[in-house]
C-alpha cells in the first residue's frame, strides 16, 4: 500500500498549541497496533484539562503534528479529521467540531 504520508517513527511528533494549558496530552499512531512509518494512517490525541484550565474557544487550534513526505508524493494529499469529542468539567458532551486540512506537495 502507498502511503504518500508517513507518521514519525516512535511516537507521534505532535505538540499541544502555545498557550493551551492541558494537565495532560497524549498522542498515539492509529490503528491501534499498527507500526510506525510502515501501516499507521493517522494520530488519536487524548488532551485532558484540569480544574485550571480556562474554557478552550470555538475554532482554537489545540495540537499540531509533523509528517514525513514520501518521495512519490505529489499534489495534494488529504488530512481526514473524524471522531472529535470533548466533555465539560461535569464530563457532559460538549458539541465539538474538527476541520479535515490538506498538505500542499510541490516539487
Amino acid at each position: 500500500m502507498h502511503r504518500p504520508l508517513l507518521l514519525h517513527i516512535g511516537p507521534p511528533d505532535c505538540i499541544v498549541a502555545p498557550g493551551l494549558a492541558l494537565e495532560t496530552a497524549l498522542f498515539l499512531h492509529q490503528p491501534q497496533g499498527c507500526t510506525p512509518a510502515a501501516s499507521c494512517t493517522g494520530v488519536r490525541a487524548l488532551l485532558l484539562g484540569g480544574s485550571r484550565t480556562p474554557t478552550i474557544a470555538d475554532g482554537a487550534l489545540l495540537y499540531t503534528c509533523r509528517v514525513s513526505i514520501g518521495a512519490a508524493a505529489a499534489g495534494d494529499v488529504a488530512l481526514p479529521c473524524s471522531g472529535a469529542v470533548a466533555s465539560g468539567a461535569d464530563a457532559g458532551a460538549l458539541p465539538t467540531e474538527c476541520t479535515s486540512g490538506t498538505v500542499h506537495v510541490v516539487q
